[in-house]
């Protein structure tokens, strides 16, 4: 008879894995009296060999004043896991949702010093709720 494996959920490392910060327009060329407009988007990416799972998040910033680009940044974050003995569903769960909720933390602080380093204001990246975000995607 044989024992199904328990299943298992590590994270082995996080790490930066690519950034860009472009500055078109420094922030004392700007006219301080209108809102700066970000657009934020958010994509994912996952690569597996064997047991061990890359769970790559990327944001991209394009930063617009008077409908313009101003500032453009873009990081890919990536999680390695190491996930075994879980069916298709509760894997996709896993990736889908688990892992970006690891990840994003490091990610919101990784351009949260980009953009202090640009000389622009903080610019907070709202809180996602994946797990809500993939439960509303199953019904």
């Amino acid at each position: 008879m044989s024992k199904k494996a328990e299943p298992s959920f590590k994270l082995i490392n996080t790490f930066l894995l690519d950034c860009s910060v472009e500055v078109k327009k420094p922030i004392y060329a700007l006219d301080q009296s209108l809102s700066l407009k970000p657009n934020i988007s958010y994509q994912m990416q996952h690569k597996q060999q064997d047991s061990i799972h890359e769970v790559i998040m990327t944001v991209s910033i394009d930063v617009e004043h008077e409908k313009e680009p101003a500032l453009l940044i873009e990081a890919k974050q990536c999680g390695c896991f190491d996930i075994t003995g879980y069916d298709e569903k509760q894997m996709n769960m896993i990736l889908k949702a688990e892992c970006p909720t690891i990840i994003f933390p490091y990610l919101r602080e990784r351009v949260s010093n980009l953009i202090t380093s640009t000389g622009y204001p903080l610019l907070y990246l709202d809180p996602i709720n994946f797990h809500a975000t993939e439960e509303a995607k199953g019904k």
